[in-house]
Protein backbone atom coordinates (compact mmCIF):
# COMPACT_ATOMS: atom_id res chain seq x y z
CA UNK A 1 0.00 0.00 0.00
CA UNK A 2 1.58 3.35 -1.24
CA UNK A 3 1.95 5.88 1.50
CA UNK A 4 -0.14 8.49 1.52
CA UNK A 5 0.51 11.67 0.46
CA UNK A 6 1.12 15.27 2.46
CA UNK A 7 -1.67 17.98 2.45
CA UNK A 8 -1.12 20.33 -0.08
CA UNK A 9 -2.84 24.17 0.15
CA UNK A 10 -4.71 24.84 -3.13
CA UNK A 11 -6.16 28.55 -3.53
CA UNK A 12 -9.49 27.82 -5.83
CA UNK A 13 -12.50 30.19 -5.89
CA UNK A 14 -15.19 29.65 -7.17
CA UNK A 15 -19.34 31.21 -7.03
CA UNK A 16 -22.14 28.31 -6.35
CA UNK A 17 -25.74 27.84 -4.73
CA UNK A 18 -26.38 25.82 -1.66
CA UNK A 19 -28.48 23.26 -2.73
CA UNK A 20 -30.81 20.35 -0.93
CA UNK A 21 -31.11 17.35 -2.19
CA UNK A 22 -33.04 13.84 -0.49
CA UNK A 23 -29.67 12.36 -0.26
CA UNK A 24 -27.74 14.78 1.85
CA UNK A 25 -29.19 17.53 3.73
CA UNK A 26 -27.36 20.73 1.82
CA UNK A 27 -24.87 20.50 -0.76
CA UNK A 28 -22.56 22.64 -3.06
CA UNK A 29 -21.29 21.74 -6.80
CA UNK A 30 -17.80 22.58 -7.01
CA UNK A 31 -16.95 22.27 -10.95
CA UNK A 32 -14.71 19.95 -11.93
CA UNK A 33 -13.28 18.66 -8.43
CA UNK A 34 -11.83 15.35 -10.07
CA UNK A 35 -9.99 17.06 -11.99
CA UNK A 36 -8.57 20.42 -9.77
CA UNK A 37 -8.21 17.78 -7.19
CA UNK A 38 -6.31 14.84 -8.93
CA UNK A 39 -8.06 12.27 -7.29
CA UNK A 40 -11.59 10.83 -6.89
CA UNK A 41 -11.34 10.15 -3.55
CA UNK A 42 -12.80 12.00 -0.48
CA UNK A 43 -10.71 14.91 0.02
CA UNK A 44 -11.01 16.71 3.38
CA UNK A 45 -11.45 20.74 2.73
CA UNK A 46 -11.75 24.18 4.48
CA UNK A 47 -12.72 27.63 3.18
CA UNK A 48 -15.18 30.57 3.49
CA UNK A 49 -19.18 30.49 2.81
CA UNK A 50 -19.80 34.17 2.74
CA UNK A 51 -17.01 34.59 5.14
CA UNK A 52 -17.93 31.90 7.71
CA UNK A 53 -15.34 29.42 7.85
CA UNK A 54 -16.36 25.74 7.39
CA UNK A 55 -14.42 22.46 7.22
CA UNK A 56 -16.13 19.21 5.21
CA UNK A 57 -15.14 16.43 2.96
CA UNK A 58 -15.61 17.23 -0.68
CA UNK A 59 -16.38 13.76 -2.96
CA UNK A 60 -15.16 14.33 -6.23
CA UNK A 61 -16.79 13.11 -9.35
CA UNK A 62 -15.64 13.19 -12.75
CA UNK A 63 -19.63 14.35 -13.51
CA UNK A 64 -20.75 17.32 -13.28
CA UNK A 65 -22.21 17.06 -10.08
CA UNK A 66 -20.07 17.35 -7.11
CA UNK A 67 -21.11 17.35 -4.04
CA UNK A 68 -19.31 19.40 -0.77
CA UNK A 69 -22.34 18.09 2.10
Amino acid sequence: MPAPKTPQPLEHTFTAPIQKDGAFATYVTVPHSAELLGTRRPVKVGGTIDGHPFNATLMPSARVRTGCP
